[in-house]
């Protein structure tokens, strides 16, 4: 069976590999088709046109990111394929995140957590009031919490915003409208009318990534609201490393009914945290099908760049 991995990250946006060595991980684990799915950026992709980086992997390569914007206020990621220009796409991408002033972004965000988390009466180490910069802050904030804390009067306080790791609670809460701990990290994201448009003005094609990885209390009418109102985003990440067999099958039948295309990858980062591996997508011991790509990859021409 030909097996395809079509999100993956590189050390161009937070993954741990450089590209050469994500491409000798794919071919080591014997995949055909790969894309490199950077966050806001491709320029993976642009490296990709160096034959000696390009030849550390025998099978196809699509060009691909993974792109952040917003839908009501709730932060989403659309994975975008197929892309014509990658240095036109990238440089769009790049300078819209490179106008926005992160750093200041993550501070209030932070601040805005300590502060309810005062409110709350819930203890936490004294180190996150002295630096607001710490990396992933609200994050580790948490995991420290769960520590500092009983968790039966956390979950108390916390009620069905008690998180089991700071990761779900940065997805569940901090990311998620209509909270106490909610932060508006919509108005400084591009907008998504104008990611779409972009996209398929450069003849790509979009997919909204990993849907039940927000945390958002009902995914399934949240994805129907997203799709009632953008029936322009082309398909749904169907396959993800840790998605249930439940989960899938939900996708796929909601894909089905919509007419909308699936794709699937394994979100590797290279992160031990993740305990995820290139290549395997479905339940952390399953691989896609090059057959998966049957559906949305007539009449659209290989990329000069990408094809060997």
């Amino acid at each position: 069976m030909k097996k395809i991995d079509l999100h993956m990250h590189s050390l161009y946006s937070d993954g741990v590999y450089d590209v050469s060595t994500l491409l000798k991980m794919a071919e080591e684990r014997g995949l055909s088709i790969i894309s490199i799915t950077d966050h806001d950026n491709c320029k993976a992709h642009i490296e990709l046109m160096d034959e000696n980086v390009r030849n550390n992997f025998s099978g196809d390569i699509k060009v691909g990111m993974e792109i952040t914007t917003s839908f009501h206020g709730q932060k989403i990621e659309l994975l975008a394929y197929y892309f014509d220009n990658v240095e036109k796409v990238n440089e769009f991408f790049v300078n819209k995140r490179e106008s926005i002033d992160w750093k200041q972004i993550r501070i209030e965000c932070a601040r805005n957590t300590l502060k309810t988390f005062d409110e709350l009466n819930i203890k936490y180490p004294s180190k996150y009031r002295r630096n607001l910069k710490i990396p992933r802050f609200e994050s580790k904030l948490y995991d420290d919490i769960l520590l500092f804390n009983n968790k039966e009067e956390l979950k108390k306080k916390l009620g069905v915003l008690y998180s089991e790791t700071g990761k779900e609670f940065f997805r569940k809460c901090v990311c998620a409208p209509g909270n106490i701990f909610s932060f508006d990290f919509s108005k400084y994201m591009i907008d998504l009318d104008e990611v779409i448009s972009f996209i398929h003005e450069n003849g790509g094609i979009l997919f909204l990534a990993h849907p039940y990885v927000y945390k958002i209390e009902n995914p399934e009418e949240f994805l129907d609201k997203l799709y009632d109102e953008y029936k322009e985003i082309d398909g749904i990440e169907c396959y993800y490393y840790d998605f249930t067999k439940e989960q899938i099958d939900y996708i796929k039948s909601f894909a089905q009914k919509r007419n909308l295309l699936v794709s699937g990858g394994s979100d590797f980062h290279g992160n031990p945290e993740r305990k995820n591996e290139i290549g395997v997508c479905i339940n952390n011991n399953g691989y896609i099908p090059k057959e998966l790509l049957d559906t949305w990859q007539k009449d659209r021409p290989k990329s000069k760049v990408l094809i060997k």
